[in-house]
């Protein structure tokens, strides 16, 4: 999910905000804000990902050792994947309606022909289906702070204490990446 989230071209994001909305509704202004917000936290996902992605392939796959260290690494990448996911899906579900009339403002400019078949559909979809991602939002089991730093402590303190089992009995079974024996 991490890989096909951060595969989603750029131009995706910053195409429909670069169309001006001078005039807009109110609604319509919200709604763009809301999706510069997500293409905020998508960027910071993306560095995140290239981050960990670079330490793994440049020193973990290098090494051919995993430490205690790498596998507190693994577990703080999934709790960061889960929180920024957990604030995309809170955004879309929060202000989809507002997203959704910032993409049909969109839709009555002469610059929306500017942009390619998938990126209109990128941004008519993006905030659809609400039921679906608000139980998507469930399932991540997030708790929520009001302090980033606080949520990233709460959130990795309940991954380890929920799994606790699960990461102790597999320990002793750390397998190493393909090609490394």
């Amino acid at each position: 999910m991490a890989t096909d989230r951060a595969n989603i071209p750029i131009s995706y994001y910053t195409k429909p905000l670069d169309i001006p909305i001078m005039n807009a509704s109110p609604q319509v202004q919200q709604g763009r804000e809301a999706f510069a917000h997500f293409w905020e936290i998508q960027q910071t996902f993306n560095q995140m990902l290239q981050d960990y992605t670079a330490y793994y392939n440049d020193d973990v796959l290098i090494r051919k050792h995993i430490t205690d260290t790498d596998l507190s690494k693994m577990k703080e990448f999934a709790v960061l994947a889960d929180i920024y996911q957990y604030q995309t899906l809170k955004i879309l579900t929060s202000q989809g309606e507002d997203i959704q009339a910032f993409a049909a403002f969109l839709e009555n400019t002469k610059e929306w022909s500017s942009l390619s078949r998938q990126e209109k559909k990128f941004i008519k979809r993006i905030a659809v289906g609400k039921e679906n991602m608000q139980k998507n939002m469930e399932a991540l089991d997030v708790l929520e702070a009001n302090d980033f730093d606080q949520m990233v402590k709460l959130n990795y303190d309940h991954l380890i204490n929920k799994n606790k089992a699960i990461i102790e009995g597999q320990r002793q079974y750390i397998r190493y990446p393909k090609g490394i024996s």
